[in-house]
């Protein structure tokens, strides 16, 4: 089948590969957002979807709205046979879905109906889950409501972060589109809607949801912790016996129900070096201080000189 993609985010990146290398399909044309400003210096800068594009030599189009009268022509000159659309970021029109003999389908990082939204990944990681996978579905007008074609599942580390999640997602792309694509070539594909009483959010994230409150179970603190890394990233400031203050960014934790010593207010670190929640304790494996790459919190707690008592406090 002939494809057109529409992508702009380097989720989707896996995914143009195993195209550009399939022999079954052909990939005739990609579209992709606008170049916007990036870096220290503002300067335009185009998608990775688009840089992959232009790399490989194919048709390009980076519409301001894809629902445009021009951006259809262009469509509608590929001549593809269906749309792949993966981490896109502009809502399709029925002008757009209807123009592909087979519509669109699109893969999205979680287990529909469960978390529908931007932010599927990391509210997966948060809410505590012990599996999620992928699903591609055809698009309709109702964002991530469509009938369902293909799922994929896979279990979740109970130390994995969302950014990792996410790379382990994206590596599963390429099967669950050329599965799709195959199906739907041969006749074989069935979409099946969607239990929508199921369904639940995943809301975009803000830096402001790096508010870590302590007054929680450890548990859910930890699942926290790890889902907003790396953005927003759950930040803290560390107040020392010594009288230091500094801003860190937990990366990695677990709960831990901590070993001994008396019982201390939340946030506070305890005698094995855990800090407190409401119930139980987070052991902290992974922290970025400021301006610094990771590193583990031994390491981290080791060059502080750490001590019980000392604070994890929020940022002001």
């Amino acid at each position: 089948m002939k494809v057109a993609f529409l992508g702009s985010d380097d989720f989707a990146l896996p995914t143009l590969d195993a195209l550009a290398d399939c022999p079954r399909h052909a990939l005739v044309g990609v579209v992709s957002q606008p170049d916007r400003p990036a870096g220290r210096g503002r300067h335009l800068t185009p998608t990775p979807v688009a840089d992959w594009a232009t790399a490989h030599g194919l048709p390009l189009i980076k519409p301001d709205s894809i629902n445009a009268p021009g951006a259809l022509t262009t469509l509608a000159g590929w001549g593809a046979d269906i749309g792949v659309v993966i981490a896109y970021g502009q809502k399709l029109g029925e002008a757009v879905m209807a123009g592909f003999p087979h519509r669109c389908v699109n893969l999205h990082s979680s287990l529909l109906p469960r978390y529908r939204g931007a932010a599927p990944i990391s509210w997966a990681v948060i809410n505590g889950e012990t599996e999620t996978g992928l699903t591609v579905f055809r698009l309709v007008e109702k964002m991530d409501a469509g009938p369902i074609v293909y799922q994929s599942r896979t279990p979740l580390d109970p130390t994995e972060t969302a950014g990792e999640l996410r790379q382990r997602l994206a590596g599963m792309g390429p099967d669950a589109i050329l599965a799709t694509l195959d199906a739907v070539a041969d006749g074989s594909a069935r979409f099946v809607e969607q239990d929508h009483s199921l369904a639940s959010p995943a809301p975009k994230l803000h830096k402001s949801d790096g508010a870590i409150d302590w007054r929680q179970p450890a548990a859910v603190v930890a699942s926290r912790i790890r889902g907003l890394y790396p953005w927003p990233g759950a930040r803290a400031e560390l107040v020392t016996h010594r009288g230091r203050a500094e801003e860190v960014v937990l990366v990695r934790a677990v709960a831990s129900a901590g070993e001994g010593g008396p019982a201390v207010e939340p946030g506070t670190v305890a005698e094995d070096l855990t800090v407190a929640a409401a119930l139980g304790r987070v052991k902290l494996l992974e922290v970025k201080p400021a301006g610094r790459k990771e590193m583990s919190f031994a390491d981290f707690a080791r060059g502080r000189h750490l001590a019980p008592g000392d604070r994890f406090c929020p940022i002001s």
